[in-house]
Order: C-alpha cells, then sequence, then structure tokens
C-alpha cells in the first residue's frame, strides 16, 4: 500500500503534457454559398446597397450592360414666320425748287443807267426803261413769264433798255415824275427820235395779257413816229 501511494505521488508531480489550442472558428462567409444562386429580395438588396462601398457585392446576377442614352434630338427648326413688311416711309417731300430772280442781262440799272441810255435816244434809237419795285407781285410776273419769253427776250435785246426801282431813293422817284410813272410795273417805250413815249401794263382791265399780246404792245409803241 505505501509503494502504491508512493507511485501515485510521483505520477501527480510529474509535470502535465501541454494541451494543444482549440483551432480557431473559420471566419464566417460574406454570403453563404449556395448550390443555386439565392434571388434576394428588394430589402436585401437595399441593404447591401447600404454596404457597397465596404465591397458588400449587392447581387450574384450579373448587372446588365448600361444603356446608353440616346443622344437628345435637336429640336425641328421652326419655320420663320414671314415678317410683315414695314410700310413705305412717305418720300419727303422734295422742295419746290426756288424761283431765280431775273438778272436784268444787258441791262442798265438807275439814274446813270438812265443818263445812257438817254444819249441812244438823243442818236435816234429806241429805248425802253422799265419801273419796278422791291416787293411787287405783278413785277415778278413780269420779269418772271414776260422778259424770260424768247419772243420779248429777242426784242429786248435790240434795244438799249435800263431797270429803276422805285424803292432806291430820290433820283429813282425823279425819273418816274418825269415820266408820269407813279407805282411798278410799268414798262415805258420811247421811240427814237420822238419826244412822245408810250406806257405799258401788263395787266387789262379784263386780266393779265399775254406774252405775245405784250410783245405786239412793245412793237407798236416802238412804231410810233
Amino acid at each position: 500500500m505505501r509503494s502504491s501511494i508512493l507511485l501515485i505521488g510521483l505520477l501527480g508531480c510529474s509535470p502535465a503534457a501541454p494541451v494543444a489550442a482549440p483551432p480557431p472558428p473559420p471566419a464566417p462567409a460574406l454570403i453563404e454559398a449556395t448550390a443555386t444562386p439565392t434571388r434576394l429580395s428588394a430589402a436585401d438588396l437595399a441593404a447591401l446597397d447600404e454596404d457597397a462601398e465596404f465591397g458588400v457585392v449587392a447581387s450574384s446576377r450579373p448587372e446588365p450592360d448600361p444603356v446608353e442614352a440616346p443622344p437628345p434630338s435637336a429640336p425641328a427648326p421652326v419655320a420663320a414666320r414671314p415678317r410683315a413688311s414695314a410700310p413705305p416711309l412717305p418720300q419727303a417731300q422734295q422742295p419746290a425748287e426756288a424761283v431765280r430772280p431775273y438778272r436784268f442781262p444787258g441791262w442798265e440799272e438807275g439814274l446813270r443807267g438812265f443818263d445812257r441810255i438817254g444819249a441812244s435816244h438823243d442818236r435816234g434809237e429806241t429805248v425802253v426803261v422799265y419801273f419796278r419795285q422791291t416787293t411787287c407781285a405783278g413785277c415778278e410776273v413780269v420779269e418772271q413769264e414776260f422778259f424770260k419769253d424768247p419772243r420779248i427776250a429777242s426784242w429786248l435785246r435790240k434795244h438799249p433798255r435800263v431797270h429803276v426801282n422805285l424803292d432806291d431813293g430820290v433820283d429813282s422817284i425823279e425819273i418816274a415824275r418825269m415820266l408820269g410813272v407813279r407805282r411798278g410795273p410799268i414798262v415805258v417805250v420811247m421811240p427814237g427820235g420822238n419826244t412822245q413815249y408810250t406806257r405799258l401794263h401788263p395787266f387789262l382791265s379784263g386780266g393779265k395779257q399775254s406774252a405775245v399780246q405784250f410783245r405786239d404792245a412793245l412793237v407798236a409803241a416802238a412804231a410810233l413816229r
């Protein structure tokens, strides 16, 4: 018995054999492999989508290739609406051509001119004295219609002539008094070699004379002897 106790004591004092550590449990798979792909529900897909940034596969089914959206078609051109043509602007009225004053080509003027044609009259030439005024409607008629008429102008060029403006002063008034003229327009014809003269007015009691009538009156007054 004593030997048995000794044997037990020796066995109890001997070092125990080391016990091996249990192997670590296998890491759980992210998704359990199954024989057939598991169809995930909409809720599962939504949960997996939340972890997509951490590498969780959302679905075992291959994702379809993204379908490219067709390029936006250009809008059909809108037919241009014909613009209403603006009404033509009224043409600016052309200003009436200003009446050019009669320049008295070949005429003497005033008192000095009257003295010169007086010398011609003394030599036997028929002379013409025209009395006018600055503002005189009848004077404009005589100068624009009669003196510019080719038939009258041709007759005037054959005779010494002078125009006297009654508004120019005392000398003009003295010439008018000498020939019995009080206002214009008056044309005085003094035949050569004759002391008589004829005062012609372009307006008759029945109206204005024509250019032919006035030319005939000039010719008749020059023929007096």
